[in-house]
């Protein structure tokens, strides 16, 4: 929609290519989201009872480091 033309099929754009486009920026623009709110307050402590903890075999939770690009990316354990 960059260009003003549907997109005519092919591989889909990775989430770090220019071309992607979160589905939650396109609805922000769509509701002329701001964008430049200032907090009030302080943050709020929030926990989620949940039993998906344990997702990994060795019961290790990730660990994310940006990398040189600017991306996330899991480090190696």
């Amino acid at each position: 929609m960059n260009f003003g033309e549907l997109w005519k099929g092919g591989p889909l754009p990775t989430v770090s290519s220019p071309l992607y486009l979160p589905i939650a920026d396109e609805i922000a623009e769509r509701l002329d989201r701001p964008g430049d709110e200032i907090p009030q307050g302080d943050p709020w402590t929030v926990r989620i009872p949940t039993n998906l903890v344990r997702l990994r075999a060795d019961d290790q939770l990730p660990h994310w480091v940006q990398n040189t690009d600017g991306e996330w990316v899991e480090a190696p354990t």
